[in-house]
């Protein structure tokens, strides 16, 4: 059989909440995404002018991502973050 799917960009997560855990470990938390439509969730982290793919999950029930990297200083930097969802139309 043949499905049929409307090509329909993935809404925004709803982000819950940002913990810096330690100098070089954050952690993002967010309502996982119900639709039927997922394959994964990226992560991004904007360090600096462009936004760097540090991560894809493919549970759909994920619902948090620890950025835990050494070369984070979050006592001396700001960085933001991004979690999209991919879905099997390949939007994000």
């Amino acid at each position: 059989p043949v499905t049929i799917r409307e090509r329909v960009t993935p809404p925004a997560l709803d982000m819950r909440n940002v913990t810096v855990d330690a100098p070089d470990a954050v952690t993002l938390t967010w309502t996982p995404y119900s639709p039927t439509d997922f394959v994964e969730y990226i992560v991004y982290r904007l360090d600096g002018a462009t936004p760097v793919e540090i991560a894809r999950l493919t549970d759909q029930a994920a619902s948090s991502f620890t950025d835990q990297d050494p070369t984070l200083d979050t006592e001396n930097n700001a960085y933001c973050y991004q979690v999209a969802v991919r879905n099997f139309c390949d939007e994000i």
